[in-house]
């Protein structure tokens, strides 16, 4: 598992014994991955684009949650909507 973050208080430090990785290392990440579970954020922070293309994709967050439904995106929802 890859967790790729922008925030610079959290790149280079471990979550649940997973490092937190930087936009540095984005594209030898995502060139591993099967499966993306990405962050709605990445629509605010204008990052989506990264992340779309011919792997799975599951957003999860609210941010996410009306551009999904509109793109036919896969979505989480702890809450179940």
């Amino acid at each position: 598992m890859k967790v790729l973050d922008l925030d610079p208080d959290n790149i280079n430090t471990f979550q649940y014994n997973t490092p937190i990785l930087g936009p540095d290392q984005q594209e030898a990440a995502l060139a591993k991955a099967d499966l993306l579970v990405v962050t709605g954020s990445t629509l605010a922070n204008d990052t989506i684009g990264a992340f779309l293309g011919d792997r799975p994709v599951i957003f999860y967050g609210t941010t996410i949650a009306g551009a999904a439904t509109l793109m036919g995106w896969e979505r989480f929802c702890a809450k179940g909507a």
